[in-house]
């Protein structure tokens, strides 16, 4: 069992406070959750500090918040969280709070100065309390009063005396990193707050669940919860949320029931509040970086073509399913030309997978300070996730910036992090490029992609499989005697992309609404082929399927044949032959200007 949210003050912080080797904490990323107290069970990230220290034997604790100092009431005993109940039902409460302090309200920091006024008010409490050997601790996010209050920061964290008499200082920020002006003190501990795990969410959602049906309540009467889903499968949905977000989902689930809904609906309304707080929060917490894919609705068999990728996928997704973790490949690059289907394949792989799928964006971004810390530390959190990277190698597409050689590298965390086989089965990376001769280097050093799969232009069979079905998927009516096996033919669609084809369709459609037709016609289909144009010169689809073809390391996952131009390049003796590969392809480089 991980629980790795709730032991972090125990494990971080605690032991290097009581072996005094500091006493000054900077807490960063996760500090706006809800936090689990032995004592008072669920409680917000502030009063959970307040009370760890409290817990740790320190006399007085002060809290520093939204313009407010919180200074307990001489003799109060802190008081569990109202809204999320005490954990466990007449359970011992500790010591009184801040009974030697003469402070007695919430003291609202003063508008004239108020940085100063901070600062000095702080002091005071720290230095009149020297000659009482008081034991002071504080949380407080410095970041509020910026200028005036890290000057008296830097001073306390230094300040033996104040470490001598067991004084404690918590600093939170809301930054993804920790800020370089507090992080550089030596004497400053950095503290990450990690997002809750699966095993943290579990035991959350449990303890709402008890609460809520202890309660007696009307809401809890009406509740669905128990028909919508099992506490495990809410856990396993809500990978990627903070504690705090569950919350009003369980809340949702409770009052469910006043709502005259099939369970049917009340599932899809439910787990569609859960895809929509979760792409809200991934995008939020990432800045951006990675983005929650859409995956309802995508599934192997809904696409053409493909048999052999889609074979070969169909194995590893019953692995994962069977959590067979060693039949699950650490990555799998998607190889060849641009509108082949990759993105559709990798939407649909996610889904069958049960994976979260996140796509990882804005790699300069990603690269740059300690960003990159951050990606890891949500990626693992959405675990088990597939993390997408489209356009792996273009600059343009992963936006490293406005050339190649302003491309910023690839830090080897992240290489490291993406070869880690401790992940096996639990992140899937997904690559997807037509240019692999332009990766990092670092991808095969690390041999982050073990398998890679090969999407060639479809032919005539495939592409008479993917009509059938994108007609279908795009819910656009057709005759029934429309022939597909007609204009899967070379003659109107030869060296046509999975995507021309689905435009192809939607031309199709134009064309029989003009002509005041609700149904495609065969007729409309060729007359749309006649005036398309391709988007691409035939030679540049030959030289990215050579391209991709070319870093193959299984037979299995090239299409069982060829299009006659690439095999006569390809094939020599039923053989693969690179050397032919490279020499056409340094043709082509010279035919179309390639660098």
């Amino acid at each position: 069992m991980s629980r790795i949210m709730q032991n972090f003050f125990k494990e971080q912080i605690e032991p290097v406070y009581r072996a005094g080797m500091a006493h000054t904490f900077l807490l960063y990323l996760n500090v706006k959750d809800i936090m689990r107290d032995e004592v008072y069970g669920y409680l917000p990230m502030m009063e959970y500090l307040l009370e760890q220290l409290n817990a740790m034997g320190i006399e007085s604790v002060v809290g520093v918040q939204g313009g407010q100092i919180f200074l307990p009431k001489p003799n109060r005993i802190a008081s569990p969280q109202r809204e999320l109940w005490k954990l466990v039902a007449g359970a011992n409460e500790r010591k009184k709070i801040n009974a030697s302090l003469t402070f007695d309200d919430t003291q609202t920091i003063s508008q004239d100065k108020p940085n100063e006024w901070m600062g000095n008010r702080l002091n005071d409490l720290f230095y009149e309390t020297r000659d009482f050997q008081l034991s002071i601790g504080l949380v407080i996010n410095p970041f509020e009063a910026h200028d005036y209050l890290l000057g008296n920061i830097k001073s306390w964290s230094t300040d033996f005396e104040l470490r001598g008499r067991g004084c404690a200082i918590i600093l939170t920020t809301f930054n993804a990193s920790p800020p370089e002006d507090l992080s550089n003190n030596s004497e400053i501990r950095l503290v990450r707050a990690p997002y809750p795990d699966y095993e943290d969410r579990l035991a959350f959602i449990k303890h709402l669940i008890a609460r809520g049906l202890q309660t007696g309540s009307e809401i809890a009467h009406g509740s669905q919860i128990e028909r919508i889903v099992t506490a495990e499968n809410f856990a396993q949905l809500t990978s990627g949320l903070d504690l705090f977000t569950i919350y009003p989902l369980v809340l949702w689930a409770y009052g469910a029931g006043k709502y005259k809904w099939s369970d049917a609906h009340v599932s899809e309304v439910f787990h569609s509040l859960i895809e929509e707080q979760k792409q809200t929060s991934i995008k939020t917490k990432s800045y951006g970086m990675l983005e929650v894919m859409e995956t309802a609705g995508y599934s192997f068999a809904k696409i053409g073509g493909l048999d052999y990728i889609k074979s070969y996928l169909s194995e590893v997704t019953s692995a994962i399913v069977k959590g067979d973790t060693w039949r699950v490949p650490m990555g799998i690059l998607f190889l060849g030309p641009s509108g082949t289907g990759k993105t559709v394949v990798a939407k649909a792989l996610a889904r069958e997978s049960g994976m979260t799928c996140v796509q990882l964006k804005n790699i300069q971004t990603v690269c740059a300070g300690q960003n990159i810390s951050l990606v890891i530390e949500l990626i693992s959190m959405l675990a088990p996730v597939m993390v997408f990277i489209d356009d792996i190698d273009q600059p343009e597409g992963v936006r490293w910036g406005s050339g190649r050689d302003s491309a910023a590298p690839i830090p080897i965390e992240l290489f490291a992090f993406m070869s880690n086989s401790k992940l096996r089965g639990k992140v899937l990376w997904v690559g997807a490029t037509n240019r692999p001769d332009l990766l990092d280097v670092g991808f095969r050093k690390y041999n982050v992609f073990e398998e890679k799969l090969v999407f060639l232009m479809p032919e005539k069979n495939s592409r008479e499989d993917m009509l059938r079905k994108m007609f279908i998927q795009n819910e656009i009516p057709f005759d029934s005697g429309l022939n597909f096996a007609n204009i899967a033919d070379d003659k109107y669609t030869q060296g046509y992309s999975a995507s021309e084809l689905d435009e192809l369709i939607k031309r199709s459609y134009r064309l029989a609404r003009l002509n005041g037709r609700d149904a495609v016609s065969e007729k409309d289909m060729i007359e749309a082929a006649e005036i398309f144009i391709p988007q691409y010169d035939p030679r540049m689809y030959e030289y990215t399927s050579l391209l991709a073809i070319r870093e193959v390391n299984s037979k299995d996952m090239l299409p069982p044949t060829l299009p006659a131009t690439l095999h006569q390049i390809v094939y020599e003796n039923d053989q693969i032959n690179k050397d032919n590969i490279n020499k056409r392809l340094q043709e082509f480089s010279s035919e179309l200007k390639i660098s």
